[in-house]
């Protein structure tokens, strides 16, 4: 399984877009913990 940096990563390079991966990481765990919760 790849690492939530290199998938974000390799959409930054299929896409040319450029993104806070802090924001992203952020939101992507508080999705997560929703889940669980």
């Amino acid at each position: 399984m790849k690492s939530i940096t290199e998938i974000l990563g390799g959409c930054q390079m299929v896409f040319g877009i450029s993104f806070d991966i802090q924001e992203v990481f952020e939101g992507y765990v508080t999705a997560e913990h929703r889940t669980f919760i």
